[in-house]
């Protein structure tokens, strides 16, 4: 419970892409215009902004459990840790999930999400009589992936869309300095004799050295955000 309340406030946020997508996808669909570009340029966006926070969170759980709850309980950081991951591949979902909604593929969206919702349950069943919460946690990242993975290969069937190979190499290798960053940031700040940081501050550090990463690794991109936004404008 503690640590879903951070996974629904950050959807918030990410509800907002499917806001400004879902008329920008409808308006590219229905002038037969090649939907790639923004896709990709959305997925850059959301990959480079939600993980700046997502993967500070899991190195730096306890930090944000204890800024909300006073006397907060260690066995809570495990599974907040699991819903951070899980959270990441829920946000992606509004990408492709609303490209299909506004071509109007409402029934095979439908069968994902029922899939989705059976896989989810049998593996509650399975997992939280052994591992509680962590097991709930676990069930939440393979239900999202399994959800988020069916998505993009029926956009990809529907819309014959090319496999980005450099974007997602780009992913990978900013996924990859970003852990590397933040595991040592946590380390650092946790040792008084080489940097006396209050926790807080250690992961607000973590945060911006990871948007510089996706900055430098080319995830993310300010003129491509207020391209986006400026589609939208033009909308109304």
């Amino acid at each position: 419970a503690m640590g879903f309340r951070f996974f629904e406030a950050f959807n918030m946020i990410a509800y907002l892409f499917a806001v400004i997508l879902l008329p920008t996808y409808a308006r590219l669909i229905s002038q037969k215009e090649s939907v790639q570009p923004i896709l990709t340029s959305s997925l850059k966006i959301l990959t480079g902004g939600a993980s700046a926070f997502l993967i500070p969170a899991i190195f730096f759980s306890g930090t944000l459990l204890e800024l909300i709850y006073e006397g907060h309980s260690a066995a809570a950081e495990p599974s907040f840790r699991w819903l951070m991951i899980g959270c990441f591949l829920f946000s992606l979902q509004y990408v492709f999930g609303s490209l299909l909604t506004a071509n109007g593929n409402l029934r095979v969206l439908t069968i994902i999400a029922l899939a989705g919702m059976i896989l989810n349950v049998a593996m509650n069943i399975v997992l939280i009589p052994d591992h509680g919460a962590e097991g709930a946690a676990i069930a939440n990242i393979f239900t999202n992936g399994v959800v988020l993975i069916s998505q993009i290969i029926v956009a990809l069937r529907i819309f014959r869309l090319e496999v980005n190979w450099n974007l997602i190499l780009r992913v990978a290798l900013y996924m990859g300095i970003s852990t590397v960053l933040c595991w040592a940031t946590a380390v650092f700040s946790g040792l008084d004799a080489i940097i006396d940081l209050h926790p807080s501050i250690g992961f607000l550090i973590a945060v911006i050295l990871c948007l510089g990463a996706a900055l430098s690794t080319g995830i993310l991109d300010f003129a491509q955000a207020v391209n986006l936004l400026k589609m939208r404008g033009r909308q109304r």
